[in-house]
């Protein structure tokens, strides 16, 4: 997902943190990394919890009673998002994490491998797509496994980018 207008606020604003108003919610920007870690220490009295339901709506498409569920209880809803992260969480971190890491970088080595191998020669590259693409393609299958729900959807950008793409070498 391309954010250039939080890009642009970054780069106009020399602030540590700023708030953006977007019509029915405030997004807080944090700049610095000491901020951030700072935030994250706190993240008991910081909730998260409005932009997980935002983004389930906005990028997942979940509405209506699935919304609900996952909603905070202070807002109605049933609160599963909290039970969600609770249950991930453990799973994020340390080995369980360098593991998941691990899987993706290997799965990218073989997206190049064979990309190498089966590119063609072409007039355009769209570098960002493809770069995109497989690591897209990389990270959900290191989650997933051989049930990821992305896959039809990837290897059909694969197709649409395999004719758009140029390989050389340097010598």
């Amino acid at each position: 997902m391309d954010l250039p207008y939080y890009s642009l606020l970054f780069t106009k604003t020399p602030l540590p943190a700023f708030t953006v108003d977007l019509l029915a919610q405030k997004t807080y920007v944090i700049t610095t990394s000491d901020l951030a870690a700072a935030v994250q220490r706190n993240s008991k009295t910081i909730s998260f919890d409005p932009l997980l339901v935002a983004a389930a709506n906005h990028l997942a498409g979940i509405t209506g009673d699935g919304l609900k569920l996952l909603d905070d209880t202070s807002n109605g809803g049933s609160g599963v998002s909290k039970h969600i992260l609770h249950a991930m969480h453990p799973a994020l971190l340390g080995q369980n994490l360098d593991e998941m890491n691990r899987n993706m970088i290997e799965r990218l080595e073989v997206f190049l491998n064979d990309l190498y191998t089966n590119a063609v020669k072409a007039e355009l590259v769209d570098l960002h797509g493809l770069c995109r693409h497989a690591i897209t393609v990389a990270s959900t299958d290191s989650v997933y496994g051989p049930l990821n729900p992305y896959l039809g959807i990837a290897s059909k950008v694969l197709r649409m980018l395999s004719g758009k793409i140029i390989i050389t070498t340097l010598t």
